[in-house]
């Protein structure tokens, strides 16, 4: 693939390597040629998730929380992450564990 950004010229290669049985080879290659550069609107649409620790406020619930921080993660799974019943008033300062989610290119 070539692309031209700016005044720099990018090549970018790529070897893809596969080991399959003969019976499946045309499936193989029918996979690795399909392979291409992703549109601007698909590299747009890719979501990275990651897990932030934040403080609880004072008799917080999981599900307050999640609203205040923006935690991505379902919020029965948040409370049995953190140990935490799903209405039980946290304590202040208590690190609780989410999930946020950013575009996965910065550009």
């Amino acid at each position: 693939m070539l692309s031209v950004q700016g005044s720099l010229i990018l090549m970018i290669l790529f070897t893809f390597i596969g080991i399959t049985p003969i019976e499946y080879r045309s499936t193989l290659e029918t996979s690795a040629s399909s392979l291409r550069s992703l549109t601007a609107k698909e590299r747009k649409s890719i979501k990275q998730r990651y897990v932030k620790i934040v403080k609880a406020k004072a008799n917080e619930t999981i599900e307050g929380l999640s609203k205040r921080t923006g935690n991505k993660l379902n919020i029965k799974l948040t409370a049995i992450i953190n140990s935490v019943n799903l209405n039980e008033k946290i304590k202040e300062g208590i690190l609780i564990k989410i999930v946020l989610e950013k575009s996965y290119l910065t550009k």
